[in-house]
C-alpha cells in the first residue's frame, strides 16, 4: 500500500483522492508507522486500481504509446468467452492486441514442449519502480483472466521479468506463488500446455461480477463473490473515513447502476440492510480510529456522524460490551 502511494507521489499524483476512495485514508499512518493492519480485500484493489491506472497513464504518456483502458478489458473477455476452449481464447486474445497497432503493449505466445509462455512487451525501456510494478500488476492481471474464463487458477511454472530484483521493495514477493527470475530479456509467466485444452466455463453475464475487483485485486482469484452488501459498505467506509457524509440510497444506487427498489430488494436476498450494512461499516471504523488513530472519542463520534458521544458510547458498548475508551487502553497492552 505504501510502496504504491509514494511511488504515485512521485509523479504527482492525487494520493488524497486514492486514499479517500479506498476508504484506508485513516490507516496510511499505521501502515506508515510499520503497524501490522488488516485490509479489506475491495479497499486495497480499489486503491492499487487508482495507483496502477496513473502510473500507466503517465508511463504512456512518457512513452508516447496508447493508454489501455479498463473498459477495454471487458470488450477483450466477452470475445473470448465466445469462444470453447482457452487455446481459442488465447487466439482471440492475440488478435485483439495485435488489432490495436504498434502504440500499445503486446502479448507474444509460444510453445515450448509442454509449457506455453505468455511473453508481455509494454513498449518501454525505462527501469524503475513504477514500471517494475506496471509490469508485475500486468503479469498478475492476464494470468487471472485466463484462471477466470476456465474457472480454475492456472499453477505457473516460471515467471521472467526484464528488471532487476526489486519485489522486497515492492511488498509483492508472494504475488506469483513461485519466485520470479530477474533481468531477464522479456516479462513473461508459463504454465502446461494442457490448460489450453480447458472449456470455457464462465458466461457473459458473469464479467459484470469479475470488474467488481479485477484486474487489481492480487489475493488469489475468487472473482465474484464480493456481495452488494461488502461494496456498498467500501462506498460508506470511504465516506466516513474521510469526514463526509455517507451517501444516501439514490447515490449509493446510481454507483452500482441500480434503482434504489432493486437496491434494497438484493441487499434483503442477501440478509442485509442499509442500516445493517451502516451499523456494520461504523463498528468496524470505530475499531481502526481507535486501534490506529490519536482520535478522541469525541473526533471518532463526529467522523462516523453521530449525534454526540453518548450516542456513539452507547452503541458502541452494544458491540463489544465496554466504552470507548476502556477498549482503547485494553486494546493497547
Amino acid at each position: 500500500m505504501i510502496v504504491l502511494l509514494d511511488t504515485l507521489a512521485e509523479i504527482g499524483g492525487d494520493v488524497r483522492g486514492v486514499l479517500r476512495r479506498s476508504g484506508l485514508g485513516l490507516i496510511e499512518g499505521a501502515a506508515r508507522d510499520g503497524r501490522a493492519m488488516l485490509i479489506p480485500r475491495a479497499a486495497f484493489a480499489q486503491l492499487a486500481a487508482d495507483c496502477v491506472l496513473a502510473l500507466h497513464a503517465e508511463s504512456c504518456r512518457k512513452n508516447r504509446l496508447q493508454p489501455f483502458p479498463v473498459r477495454n478489458h471487458r470488450i477483450l473477455l466477452l470475445a473470448m468467452l465466445g469462444c470453447t476452449t482457452l487455446r481459442e481464447a488465447v487466439v482471440v486474445m492475440t488478435d485483439f492486441y495485435a488489432m490495436l497497432g504498434e502504440r500499445s503493449a503486446q502479448w507474444a505466445v509460444t510453445k515450448n514442449g509442454h509449457a506455453v509462455r505468455f511473453a508481455l512487451d509494454r513498449r518501454t525501456r525505462e527501469v524503475s519502480l513504477a514500471e517494475f510494478l506496471i509490469s508485475l500488476f500486468s503479469l498478475a492481471s492476464y494470468h487471472r483472466i485466463l484462471g477466470w474464463v476456465i474457472g480454475e487458477e492456472v499453477p505457473l511454472i516460471d515467471v521472467t521479468l526484464a528488471y532487476p530484483d526489486m519485489l522486497q521493495e515492492a511488498g509483492l514477493n508472494d504475488l506469483f506463488s513461485i519466485h520470479p527470475r530477474f533481468e531477464e530479456r522479456q516479462d513473461s509467466f508459463s504454465f502446461a500446455e494442457h490448460y489450453l485444452d480447458w472449456p470455457i466455463a464462465r458466461k457473459p453475464t458473469e464479467v459484470d461480477g469479475l470488474f467488481a475487483l479485477f484486474p487489481f485485486d492480487l489475493l488469489p482469484p475468487d472473482y465474484g463473490t464480493e456481495t452488494l452488501a461488502q461494496r456498498l459498505k467500501a462506498a460508506m467506509r470511504g465516506a466516513l473515513s474521510m469526514g463526509e457524509a455517507v451517501p444516501n440510497t439514490v447515490a449509493l444506487a446510481r454507483m452500482f447502476g441500480l434503482t434504489p427498489a432493486t437496491l434494497r430488494r438484493r441487499l434483503a436476498r442477501e440478509g442485509a440492510s442499509l442500516v445493517s450494512v451502516r451499523t456494520q461499516c461504523r463498528r468496524e471504523l470505530a475499531l481502526t480510529m481507535l486501534a490506529g488513530t490519536s482520535l478522541t472519542v469525541r473526533e471518532v463520534a463526529s467522523r462516523l456522524q453521530y449525534a454526540d458521544v453518548a450516542t456513539f458510547r452507547r452503541a458502541f458498548m452494544g458491540w463489544t460490551g465496554m466504552t470507548p475508551s476502556a477498549w482503547r487502553a485494553a486494546d493497547g497492552k
